[in-house]
C-alpha cells in the first residue's frame, strides 16, 4: 500500500508536466498556421530565471510589426525550449548574433488576435522529445501504480 502511494504521489506532478508539455506542443503546432508578416527587431534583452538551484538567463528578442496599419510590439522567439544561458551577457551576445538590432525579420502572427505573435512557429524536435518521454515515463508510472494494487 506504501508503494501505491509513493507511486501516486510521483504521477501527480508527472501529469500536470505532460499537461503542459501537451499544451505547449499543440500551441506550437497552432503557430504554424498563423500569418507571416515582417517585424523590426528594436531590442535585446535577457530574462533571469531560477533553474536547478541557480540563476540562468533566457534571451528575450523586442520587435514591431504592423497589422492592417495597427503597430505591435511582441518578445516571443519560441513555444519550445528556450536556451539557458549562464550570463546574461553571454545571453544578449547569442541573440544579438541571431536577431542583430535594426534588422527586419519575418514573424508568425496571430490573425485573430494580431497581438499575439512568435519568431519562430511550429515545434521543434526537443519539444517533440520531451512530450514523448513524459507520456512515455507517465505511462510506467501508471502501470506500476496499477501492480502495486493488485
Amino acid at each position: 500500500m506504501f508503494l501505491a502511494i509513493l507511486l501516486g504521489l510521483c504521477c501527480v506532478p508527472l501529469f500536470f508536466l505532460n499537461l503542459c508539455l501537451l499544451a505547449m506542443f499543440f500551441l506550437g503546432l497552432y503557430t504554424s498556421t498563423w500569418k507571416k508578416t515582417l517585424a523590426n527587431v528594436v531590442g535585446i534583452c535577457s530574462v533571469k530565471k531560477w533553474y536547478r538551484n541557480r540563476n540562468v538567463y533566457t534571451p528575450q528578442v523586442d520587435y514591431e510589426y504592423l497589422v492592417e496599419g495597427v503597430r505591435y510590439v511582441g518578445n516571443i522567439t519560441s513555444f519550445n525550449i528556450e536556451p539557458y544561458y549562464r550570463s546574461s551577457a553571454l545571453a544578449e551576445k547569442n541573440a544579438s548574433k541571431k536577431y542583430p538590432i535594426g534588422t527586419f525579420i519575418y514573424v508568425f502572427v496571430n490573425p485573430r488576435n494580431p497581438s499575439s505573435s512568435v519568431i519562430n512557429a511550429g515545434v521543434s524536435i526537443s519539444g517533440f522529445v520531451a512530450l514523448v518521454v513524459g507520456v512515455v515515463c507517465m505511462a510506467i508510472c501508471i502501470r506500476m501504480l496499477i501492480n502495486s494494487l493488485h
